[in-house]
């Protein structure tokens, strides 16, 4: 009885996960908080450092080490699964002036892909969003790399 109650639970998780990547939502591989680190872009924009969350509903937030310096805000995007190993993440940030207004957003759009569960790499593209929303594509890109972050136990 305990044999077919697994696999009736197995093969209906199997069916979920196959129909949630049909439909383009995201499963739990990515979900979670991931340590990125960015080289110096394509474009020549410096190299810097990221925390990147997947939440489960598809929806990103990212904090990156370049916030103090006050010229962009936090990011906040949308991803989905494309296929076993591969995601797509788009999301924005706002960008801002000398004076701390508010001056354009960015747009940039990512191809992931798991190495294994802990560790991903990326190619991204960045577009230029305009105050009057025309969008300058492609100004830069460039790869990343993650590393998931794990509970540390305290000492």
């Amino acid at each position: 009885m305990m044999s077919v109650l697994l696999g009736a639970v197995t093969t209906a998780w199997a069916q979920s996960t196959d129909v949630a990547i049909l439909l383009g939502r995201p499963t739990a591989r990515l979900t979670g908080t991931w340590l990125v680190d960015v080289p110096e872009s394509d474009g020549g924009f410096p190299a810097f450092q990221a925390l990147h969350t997947f939440h489960n509903d598809g929806t990103f937030t990212e904090t990156s080490n370049l916030l103090g310096g006050g010229e962009e805000g936090p990011a906040h995007g949308v991803w989905r699964r494309i296929d076993s190993t591969n995601y797509a993440l788009t999301f924005y940030l706002f960008v801002f002036d000398e004076n701390g207004d508010a001056a354009d957003m960015v747009r940039v759009r990512v191809a992931i892909q798991l190495i294994d569960n802990d560790h991903l790499t990326a190619q991204t593209a960045v577009d230029f969003i305009e105050p009057d929303g025309t969008i300058i594509p492609n100004i830069d890109s460039g790869p990343f790399t993650g590393t998931r972050l794990k509970v540390e136990p305290t000492p």
